[in-house]
């Protein structure tokens, strides 16, 4: 699963924990999507504990939010993996 992030106002943490919120509403409220939310909540969930945000954002300016293009959030077997406008980045641990 690749979960596509929106970092056109905010930075990638805020985007995560705001995505993160909006599935866990809609997981309640749209049962028949309730496998797809499971999963998109359980991997936001493990970027948000994992993730030392405040070194990717150092190393990747990209992040910082207030830009347009594609970042995606997935996993390569137990590994979170990012994708900065297709280049994949393995993002910095706690």
């Amino acid at each position: 699963m690749k979960i596509r992030l929106d970092l056109t106002r905010f930075c990638i943490e805020t985007a995560c924990r705001r995505r993160h919120n909006r599935a866990i509403g809609a997981y309640f409220s749209d049962p028949p999507n309730g496998e797809r939310l499971a999963k998109e909540i359980e991997l936001l969930g493990r970027a948000l504990e994992e993730i030392d945000f405040g070194a990717l954002r150092r190393d990747h300016q990209a992040l910082c939010g207030g830009r347009s293009g594609e970042i995606l959030l997935g996993q390569d077997g137990s590994r979170l993996i990012l994708w900065i406008d297709g280049q994949i980045v393995s993002p910095p641990t706690k």
